[in-house]
């Protein structure tokens, strides 16, 4: 992502319209000033919120209000479990067993077992920036980005120096392996059956349509999801049937 893009992301519209003048104004050195200004002061507010993240997951560690307490927790186990969480969804037989086992498997002297890995999800589970996955944007959201869109495109520079942004985890997963192995969320589940409206069979491209709807997942997990879905149906019409003909 280069550095317009993040400032048309996380710019005030307000903000936007300021820097667009000042990069339109025919003085190229003040042009550029006010660019790099811009640049290094959204990169500071986000050297911030990772310090802010990072001294809630330290707090977690030390075992305040945690049902884990006693036992420290690093920054690497953390990671190794939110993957962990990710990758052995809810369902998984013995989940948490396997998932103390995977953390031991990366982080060969961590003591936690899966007690302690129930216990340390569930504190983290309380702070959105770390286990619950992003939901799609409001209609506001929308609104707005759209028209931080309107303002940027005239401000475009020459010259895109590109920058570094946290990957969330299903990011990782899709990029990896083509699949986010997180369980479906309510939303994500309604925001498919309107798409699956929306975009019906007779659609081309149908499922890059209805994939395009919902970011935190990829067009193989959207057909997956549609399948399971389908036997779901069948199953319960089955069992419906079956007690239909016994009465």
């Amino acid at each position: 992502m280069t550095d317009v893009d993040r400032l048309a992301d996380q710019l005030s519209i307000i903000k936007l319209q300021s820097l667009n003048q000042e990069l339109t104004s025919g003085d190229e050195s003040k042009a550029k000033a006010a660019f790099l200004r811009e640049v290094e002061e959204l990169n500071r507010l986000t050297e911030e919120e990772k310090k802010k993240q990072m001294e809630v997951i330290h707090k977690q560690s030390s075992g305040e209000g945690s049902q884990a307490k006693g036992k420290l927790w690093s920054e690497q186990e953390i990671q190794a479990l939110i993957k962990g969480v990710n990758l052995f969804p809810a369902g998984t037989k013995d989940r948490w067993e396997v998932i103390s086992k995977f953390i031991k498997q990366h982080i060969t002297d961590s003591n936690k077992g899966a007690k302690d890995v129930l216990a340390k999800a569930k504190d983290l589970q309380k702070n959105d920036f770390v286990l619950k996955m992003e939901a799609d944007k409001k209609a506001f959201e929308k609104f707005e980005t759209q028209q931080k869109s309107k303002v940027t495109c005239e401000a475009q520079p020459k010259e895109g120096v590109t920058s570094e942004r946290f990957e969330k985890v299903y990011e990782q997963q899709i990029r990896e392996t083509g699949t986010n192995p997180a369980p479906w969320t309510a939303e994500e589940q309604k925001i498919l059956e309107q798409a699956l409206k929306t975009f019906p069979a007779s659609v081309g491209d149908r499922w890059e349509k209805i994939s395009e709807t919902l970011p935190t997942r990829s067009k193989k997990d959207c057909m997956k999801r549609y399948k399971e879905l389908v036997e779901i149906i069948r199953a319960k019409k089955a069992a419906k049937d079956a007690a239909a003909k016994k009465k």
